[in-house]
């Protein structure tokens, strides 16, 4: 799949960005915590939405924190997604992180 933004419906959109909002309170010792690859499947009115949260150490300290978000089309024959997300650095400051870091993740 690949990584594009703005391909989800404007409800699924809603949905990954309160995730993101939720993750963003969180602090650097709680987001390293995490799991490296966390799905689970939401009901976003009516429509199956896969929540996919990933967060990767870098070797320079920082956290790379993804939401994506994937809806069944076509009779689930394919998906459309959204990634949005940020950087944790070392000090706990957060940054956003670009398109061309979200592709480069799936790529």
């Amino acid at each position: 799949m690949t990584a594009i933004r703005n391909t989800s419906g404007p409800d699924t959109d809603g949905e990954r960005s309160r995730r993101i909002e939720e993750l963003r309170r969180k602090d650097r010792a709680a987001l390293a915590a995490l799991p490296e690859r966390l799905e689970e499947t939401v009901d976003v009115q009516g429509k199956r939405v896969v929540l996919t949260t990933y967060v990767e150490t870098h070797a320079d300290g920082r956290l790379l924190v993804l939401v994506r978000s994937d809806e069944p089309k076509l009779l689930g024959l394919v998906s459309y997604g959204a990634t949005d997300g940020f950087w944790v650095l070392p000090s706990g400051a957060k940054q956003e992180v670009t398109d061309t870091e979200v592709t480069g993740f799936f790529a």
